[in-house]
C-alpha cells in the first residue's frame, strides 16, 4: 500500500493591502476619543491645555462641534492610511511625531484666534491612530531587501 504524504503547500506572502487595516485603526481611534468625551475627559484634557497656554482668561470663542470631530475624523484615518503607505519605519515614526506636533501646534493658534484649544480629540486620535499604525506596519510589511555593494545603476 502506498502512502500519500500530505504536504502543505505554502503560498507566497499576500500583497500589503491597507485599506481594511486603515479603516479598523480610524474607526478605533474615533471610538476611543468618542469615548472619552461621553467620560468627560477630553473637556478636563482641554480646559487643561487652555490654562497651560493662556492661564486666566476667558477665550469666548469655541469651535463648532461638528469641525472638530470632522477634523479629528480627518486626522484619524488619514494618519493610519499615510502611515500604513510609507515603506520605511523611521519615515512612519518621522510622519507620526510630525502629525502630533502639527495638531499640538494648533492649541497657541487657537488662544491667538480667542477661540478655546479644544485640540484633545485631534491630539488623542493622532497618538492612537499613529501608534497602532506603526505597530501594525512593523508587524505585517515584507522583510528589507538584502544591502548590495553594486553601484546604484547596477541594481535593477
Amino acid at each position: 500500500m502506498k502512502r500519500r504524504l500530505n504536504t502543505l503547500k505554502t503560498q507566497p506572502p499576500a500583497d500589503h493591502h491597507p485599506l481594511l487595516p486603515g479603516v479598523a485603526i480610524g474607526a478605533l481611534s474615533l471610538l476611543l476619543a468618542a469615548g472619552l468625551e461621553t467620560l468627560g475627559t477630553l473637556d478636563f484634557i482641554n480646559q487643561f491645555i487652555a490654562n497651560q497656554i493662556a492661564p486666566a482668561s476667558d477665550l469666548p470663542h469655541h469651535l463648532p462641534l461638528w469641525g472638530i470631530w470632522l477634523a479629528t475624523s480627518g486626522l484619524a484615518f488619514g494618519l493610519a492610511f499615510a502611515v500604513l503607505h510609507v515603506e520605511c519605519g523611521w519615515k512612519r515614526a518621522v510622519l507620526w511625531i510630525t502629525s502630533l506636533a502639527v495638531v499640538a501646534g494648533w492649541a497657541p493658534v487657537l488662544v491667538l484666534a480667542a477661540h478655546a484649544p479644544e485640540i484633545a480629540a485631534g491630539l488623542i486620535v493622532t497618538f492612537w491612530s499613529g501608534l497602532c499604525a506603526l505597530v501594525y506596519a512593523q508587524r505585517h510589511t515584507k522583510s528589507a531587501l538584502p544591502i548590495s555593494n553594486k553601484p546604484s545603476d547596477e541594481i535593477h
